[in-house]
């Protein structure tokens, strides 16, 4: 999750208020992923997306 983390991280400086931040993630990091975003983006709302194997896939989260 080193990258998902710096990824997040840098989020609130580039993205105006309203934004749609998706990332892809591995099967198994759905759970540490949505913690990361609570911590760092402080999102209007966030989820993990599934694929179509019902496997995490996605991180979808709407910037404050």
């Amino acid at each position: 999750l080193d990258f998902v983390r710096r990824l997040l991280a840098d989020a609130p400086r580039v993205l105006n208020p309203g934004a749609l931040v998706l990332v892809e993630i591995g099967a198994g990091q759905g759970a540490q992923t949505l913690a990361v975003a609570e911590e760092l983006l402080r999102p209007a709302h966030a989820e993990i997306v599934p694929d179509y194997a019902g496997l995490d896939r996605f991180l979808r989260a709407v910037m404050p």
